[in-house]
């Protein structure tokens, strides 16, 4: 899925195509990047602010008692072990000069951290990783990744559960590249035509015009 500006005479803004798109010829030559020593580091956020941002997203997804319930181990958790596994991270963190291990404000990359901590160097997962609705909250059915290097114009992700879906897109100078992979043939032809869609009434919007439903 191609969403081009290529104009015609009666756009001044990107249009959509839809045609094949072939890979890149690489070659052996080695693809530029950032050096990770020139990649500022993230902080690690607090321990009770994740916990927090994590139950807000949880909230409107359970019902009273699956709240109170998934409320429990997360405090739980933040008060016991979470404590000793924050620390370990931060320990990490601190040894670690060229690698940021979770995001700044989000609060899922820091909980899969503490998650593989606590499998690694405890052998035991705390109850907050065992509920239901964490696996609830961390099933992604879309996975989305940005291809920025110059050098390529084709790249592809993969869903990270089966039923999900994995977006690889490109922005180049006249056109961004889409490329849309799942594990099967599981609704990916209506997907491509609903993202197909937004780009449409994304392109409506920007013209000034009226979205058609």
């Amino acid at each position: 899925l191609v969403m081009t500006d290529r104009k015609r005479d009666e756009d001044v803004l990107p249009s959509l195509l839809l045609t094949p798109v072939k890979p890149a010829s690489l070659g052996s030559s080695r693809l530029s990047g950032p050096s990770p020593a020139s990649v500022p580091l993230l902080p690690i956020p607090r321990l009770e602010n994740s916990i927090a941002r994590y139950l807000r997203a949880q909230e409107p997804l359970l019902t009273a008692d699956q709240f109170r319930r998934t409320t429990a181990f997360s405090h739980d958790f933040q008060h016991g072990l979470g404590r000793e596994l924050h620390d370990m991270l931060i320990f990490q963190d601190q040894h670690s000069q060229h690698t940021s291990y979770i995001s700044g404000q989000g609060f899922d990359r820091h909980l899969l951290a503490l998650r593989i901590l606590a499998d690694s160097k405890k052998g035991y997962l705390p109850d907050i990783f065992l509920d239901s609705a964490y696996d609830q909250l961390n099933h992604s059915l879309i996975f989305s990744r940005h291809l920025s290097n110059p050098t390529l114009n084709f790249g592809a992700s993969m869903p990270i559960v089966p039923d999900g879906f994995g977006i690889t897109y490109l922005i180049q100078d006249d056109c961004i590249i889409f490329n849309v992979t799942s594990c099967s043939d599981y609704n990916i032809q209506d997907f491509i035509q609903s993202l197909k869609i937004s780009l449409e009434k994304i392109i409506a919007v920007l013209k000034g015009k009226p979205i058609t439903h």
